[in-house]
């Protein structure tokens, strides 16, 4: 995905208008399969430069979420925010749909919230930095993803905001 961005930035140096066809395209492959799979920190990182050079240019050491924020406002281009939304969906889906029971994916969510991916080097938790490589199922991918939002899954059912403020499926 990230080798056709490049071949349409060359299109862009032609004139040509490439942001509709680098989100339709590009960046819907790139994150085919992630509200399941998560979207680790670096790919993310390269897919967000990938947008922001789509939708004008990106400055030699400019801060890609800045550049983002103040082109995208409504974050509908925004691989991170897109990716975040789809995450969540999907869990809130799970839930709603009642594909599987609530008791079940507390037991899933509690098994978890410790599993050794989640630990650091001193041996606490921490979804922040979750080790990717580690992660090896939907619920793990929620709970990183969820953590990269700056939030804390408290149970299968509710995660707390950056602020405090508590959600529920």
């Amino acid at each position: 995905a990230i080798a056709r961005a490049k071949a349409l930035l060359s299109l862009k140096g032609a004139g040509a208008e490439i942001k509709h066809v680098h989100r339709a395209g590009v960046l819907s492959t790139a994150l085919w399969g992630t509200s399941v799979a998560g979207l680790p920190p670096t790919r993310q990182h390269r897919l967000r430069v990938a947008t922001a050079k789509a939708l004008a240019n990106l400055p030699a050491g400019s801060s890609v979420g800045l550049r983002l924020s103040l082109l995208d406002k409504d974050q509908r281009w925004d691989p991170a925010a897109l990716n975040a939304h789809r995450v969540i969906q999907r869990w809130g889906l799970a839930i709603g749909n009642s594909v599987v029971s609530i008791e079940v994916l507390q037991a899933v969510w509690l098994d978890t919230a410790k599993a050794r991916c989640f630990e650091t080097s001193g041996g606490e938790a921490s979804a922040g930095e979750a080790d990717w490589n580690r992660i090896a199922n939907p619920v793990q991918a929620y709970v990183a993803t969820i953590a990269q939002l700056g939030w804390q899954v408290l149970s299968a059912t509710e995660v707390a905001d950056h602020k405090g403020n508590k959600w529920s499926y």
